[in-house]
């Protein structure tokens, strides 16, 4: 998997003084232009767009990536089509917490009339990110669209249109990318979880800067990486001297010894233990 954030890139590939000079035009965080005059907007979206094409292009040429990789994006119009564009067979998926952190920004109390229907929208869809069936979804697909259509739910018709529209465009037109449903059934690190890339991407956020050194990114990433390896090595040895000797001997558990828990394997152990007795056998005491 990787985690891909456009304002991270966005920081690690523009000059210093250029990102400083462009500092007072636009918002670095969220990607928002802040001025639209004199062909400012359209520029740096050519540079944006120029920008993504060459990281991706060097992520390809570097690290060959499989068709088992699954890119994990903030929604970034130019970086996801870059994506498509240099690898159409992998599946890409929106963080989650910038999704949330978006919606947080938008369902408020300028299009809705009171506190509670924010947070029940909000509680809404998370449950939908979240949920693994698609039954679960249909039923909260529902309850999020009943609260939509309700013009009571609004301050006025036209703030439930604006909303309606914002929630078409970010997020439905892009469901299959951050609905649970689907996102659950991927490999994510070689196994199937629900477990996504966003704590990961919260570590090297936190020790990022807005603006820095292109080489002072880079070892902040590095150093963040090396960080999570020795962290995950140390889990593996310390897991591996918990070990039961009678899950070791068990040959259909010992290729798991080091990299699951021990209560894991324990679990596991029972539950063939189990299945493998045979009860139509008489036991030894002959009662």
């Amino acid at each position: 998997m990787c985690t891909i954030n456009s304002s991270e890139f966005e920081l690690s590939f523009v000059q210093p003084s250029r990102a400083h000079k462009y500092s007072s035009e636009f918002d670095l965080q969220k990607n928002t232009f802040e001025r639209d005059s004199t062909g400012t907007r359209s520029k740096l979206a050519r540079e944006f767009r120029s920008l993504f094409r060459t990281l991706v292009k060097t992520l390809k040429d570097v690290h060959h990536y499989s068709s088992e990789t699954i890119f994990v994006t903030d929604k970034c119009i130019a970086l996801m089509n870059q994506l498509d564009n240099h690898f159409p067979d992998n599946k890409k998926l929106l963080c989650t917490w910038h999704l949330i952190q978006n919606l947080g920004n938008n369902a408020t109390l300028k299009y809705f009339n009171n506190s509670s229907i924010c947070s029940e929208l909000k509680n809404k869809v998370f449950a939908m990110m979240t949920c693994s069936t698609s039954e679960r979804y249909n039923f909260l697909k529902q309850n999020v669209d009943e609260i939509l259509s309700n013009t009571k739910n609004f301050t006025n018709a036209e703030m439930q249109q604006k909303f309606n529209k914002y929630y078409t465009n970010e997020w439905v037109k892009y469901t299959e990318k951050w609905a649970g449903h689907i996102t659950s059934k991927f490999k994510h690190f070689g196994c199937v979880t629900t477990q996504r890339a966003e704590s990961g991407h919260s570590i090297v956020k936190k020790g990022m800067f807005s603006l820095q050194p292109l080489d002072l990114a880079f070892n902040t990433i590095d150093s963040n990486l090396s960080n999570f390896e020795r962290g995950y090595k140390d889990i593996e040895n310390g897991e591996k001297y918990k070990v039961d000797v009678r899950v070791s001997l068990e040959f259909r558990l010992a290729h798991l010894i080091g990299k699951v828990t021990h209560r894991a394997l324990v679990s596991l152990r029972t539950k063939l233990l189990k299945k493998s007795v045979d009860i139509s056998s008489p036991c030894s005491c002959q009662c």
